[in-house]
């Protein structure tokens, strides 16, 4: 324990209505040697189902084998809990399997460490943990079946399973932060049907640790019960009472014979957060020996190490044999200037360029073994903890908790994964977490795409917008890094492109009438409406002419009024004739009505005078008689009759990054909205008042949705065009009209 922080601690067990002296079901270890201190007090509650001088044995036995097995394990806290827990239920189901039926017990644990100011918890079965703190009790576990009203469940319906029952087992684990005044409580499941959690708080908080203790056994009306009290911030470490296990060094625990651990195996961790994030998860035999490999790792070292001395030693003796004795091999010269020199043997080098590299060669193998055997221990640290943050996050309630939670195992999966790629359980926890991810941030994976064309120019050009439109058969591309526009045509399945001799049909510096086209800044299908008699497709060029496509009749060019001031117009739209010009460095968004040679009544401001709004950053526009401007940052600004309105995004589990287009389907009353959110490779799905609803990513891994540009969406059928980079790919849509 920390100087700053001490923690009293006092016990009780009362059986039979007899006030036991040394409980063989408790168990405490404060460690005095600075290596065990490291890893904190212990403090064991074995809660066992049936009294008697045998069921004590077991007790004291798997009492003793969880405090060795901590203590051995170099890793990790929540690890060395996790092979303790384990080791005892190794021994006690084969104790079981030897014995009649009728004579197999099954006892819950409480273990729980305490590290300065941390507290981690694991627990099995019937087991029960109190954390009091400013009055209030806690109870862990939270939900178990064990806990409830009446009797215990039978154990082989619940999620908690007992020691000695199954070859798997699932602790509860937990960990919180404590502080000064704060009780810990370790209790028979008793208790709960004894007291109400606000009796337990009364019963200990202020009070110390012997008086809590005291309160608890009034509590407890003579029946059986035991517990264990911890008091943090107490000004003695113990109070006078029998420890129930001695201080030890972690040195005189490691020099016990092991334990046997056979069939043990850390459990998977697993819980619930809402409907559909329960999932059950396979422990392979092999995994507590992960666990347990930085202890094994020691003892080869240390092996190594002696035989390193050994030939060290043996080196120096050879030395002694070889080199020559004094006086001897050394000539004096007659000069009586002459210095003394020693002289070598023959034999006394070759045996030097013998042991010298093999002493080198010792060396760098005990340095690579040292370093590896870091990397491993490391590597099963980072998955220990990823495990514990997965079942705190899903055990939250919260969804921003639980979806941090997840995110931050997820990272310590993946530096795990970075010390050892080839490990299939790390890879194996790493998408499970991202399932649950998933599945909290409302992802729908898109595992299908069929490429259907192809744009020329270069792909690094996928800041420049583009435009996919879709009319029944027809589908329109508009190239903004080439100043093309191209026309297809479906098949009739309506997943592949009919061939076609030239698709293209207008490029920039085509000679149109009486223009010569500029830069293509949109591409929109105009409806019918007004004065307007046909439904069109629209192309606009930066000169400020519309070209009309009819098939059939070719493309027609129609002006468009007071097209001189505009200043950088980024998108367009169309809504039952009327066309809409977003031009961003001008802050305005202009309405056009058609009349019967185009767009040659000067426009109005479609934004009321009062709405104060920057448009700066706009990037794209739709319109399904709200108009929906999208700006670089994310926002999404509403209007409707030119008046603003709400776009919460609310519920969205990251910010939208760099989005690239937006897209209105359905008309106002119905439909949804799509953003191509570039940034974050994924297409978001709104309600049309702005709620997120879902959103859509290629499978892990995949390049398909890297450089989203622009989209289309099909609800009707279901489908969804996007270009990503120069491609312009088709995928199914699933839960929206004909997709599965």
């Amino acid at each position: 324990m920390s100087s700053k922080v001490r923690a009293v601690v006092d016990y009780f067990s009362i059986v039979g209505g007899v006030w036991q002296e040394t409980p063989a079901n408790l168990g405490i270890m404060e460690p005095s040697s600075r290596a065990a201190r490291r890893k904190g007090n212990l403090y064991v509650l074995v809660e066992s189902p049936e009294a008697g001088s045998d069921m004590d044995v077991v007790c004291q036995k798997l009492v003793d084998i969880i405090l060795d097995q901590y203590y051995r394990f170099s890793g990790s806290v929540t690890g060395g809990l996790l092979a303790g827990v384990s080791a005892a239920n190794a021994y006690l189901l084969e104790e079981n399997q030897q014995s009649p039926q009728a004579q197999r017990v099954y006892p819950g644990v409480s273990c729980v460490v305490l590290k300065e100011q941390d507290l981690f918890i694991a627990q099995v079965g019937p087991a029960l943990v109190y954390v009091v703190h400013d009055g209030q009790a806690q109870s862990y576990p939270g939900g178990s079946p064990w806990l409830k009203p009446g009797p215990p469940r039978d154990p082989e319906s619940t999620y908690m399973s007992p020691l000695g029952l199954r070859r798997e087992i699932e602790p509860e684990l937990h960990h919180r932060r404590l502080q000064s005044g704060d009780f810990i409580v370790l209790a028979c499941s008793a208790l709960v049907r004894l007291a109400t959690e606000s009796q337990v708080a009364d019963a200990v908080t202020y009070k110390g640790a012997e008086t809590a203790t005291r309160n608890l056994e009034t509590l407890a009306s003579g029946r059986d019960l035991s517990a264990i009290v911890i008091e943090l911030g107490g000004e003695r470490t113990i109070v006078d009472r029998k420890v129930l296990a001695p201080p030890v060094s972690r040195e005189a625990i490691i020099e016990k014979e092991e334990l046997p651990v056979r069939d043990a195996q850390p459990p998977p961790l697993d819980t619930e957060w809402e409907e559909g994030l329960e999932e059950e998860y396979d422990v392979e035999d092999e995994e507590l020996e992960d666990l347990r490999a930085g202890v094994s790792l020691e003892k080869v070292s240390a092996g190594v190490k002696q035989g390193f001395l050994k030939v060290g030693s043996a080196f120096l003796t050879t030395l002694k044999r070889v080199l020559p004795e004094p006086g001897v091999g050394v000539d004096i010269p007659s000069s009586s200037t002459a210095k003394e020199t020693p002289r070598v043997g023959t034999r006394t080098l070759v045996v030097l360029s013998l042991l010298i590299p093999v002493l080198v060669a010792l060396l760098v193998v005990v340095t690579r073994y040292q370093y590896e055997k870091s990397r491993q221990s490391q590597h099963g640290d980072y998955l220990v903890e990823a495990r514990l943050r997965m079942t705190e996050a899903l055990g939250a309630s919260d969804r921003e908790m639980v979806r941090a939670g997840l995110r931050e195992s997820l990272e310590l999966v993946n530096q795990a994964i970075q010390l050892n790629s080839e490990d299939e359980k790390a890879l194996e926890l790493w998408w499970k977490i991202q399932d649950q991810l998933d599945t909290i941030n409302l992802v729908t994976r898109l595992y299908t795409h069929w490429n259907l064309a192809g744009l020329p120019g270069p792909s690094e050009g996928a800041g420049q917008g583009a435009r996919v439109l879709v009319q029944g058969s027809d589908v329109y591309l508009l190239d903004r890094n080439t100043d093309q526009v191209f026309a297809y045509r479906l098949n009739e399945v309506g997943d592949a492109l009919m061939p076609t001799e030239d698709p293209l049909l207008i490029k920039k510096e085509d000679q149109i009438g009486d223009i010569v086209v500029d830069d293509l800044i949109e591409m929109l299908w105009m409806p019918a409406g007004g004065a307007r008699q046909t439904s069109n497709l629209l192309v606009l060029e930066r000169g400020g002419s519309l070209l009309e496509h009819t098939l059939g009749a070719g493309i027609r060019v129609f002006p468009v009024a007071n097209a001189a001031e505009w200043r950088k117009v980024r998108a367009a739209g169309a809504y039952r004739g009327n066309f809409y010009v977003l031009d961003p460095l001008s802050n305005r968004i202009l309405k056009y009505v058609p009349g019967f040679e185009g767009y040659t009544t000067p426009p109005e401001d479609y934004i009321s005078a009062e709405v104060q709004i920057d448009l700066g950053g706009a990037v794209d526009m739709t319109i399904d008689g709200h108009v929906y401007v999208l700006l670089g940052d994310g926002t999404v600004y509403k209007f409707l009759s030119g008046e603003l309105k709400p776009f919460s995004q609310a519920g969205l589990d990251v910010s939208l990054k760099n989005p690239s287009a937006i897209f209105a389907a359905g008309d106002m009353d119905g439909g949804h909205i799509y953003i191509a959110d570039t940034g974050n490779h994924r297409v978001v799905q709104f309600s049309k008042d702005g709620s997120f609803l879902r959103q859509f990513r290629a499978a892990e891994g995949s390049v398909d949705m890297d450089q989203l540009r622009g989209l289309f969406v099909d609800e009707a059928r279901g489908r969804l065009f996007l270009i990503n980079g120069n491609s312009l790919l088709l995928t199914n849509i699933p839960g929206i009209g004909g997709a599965p």
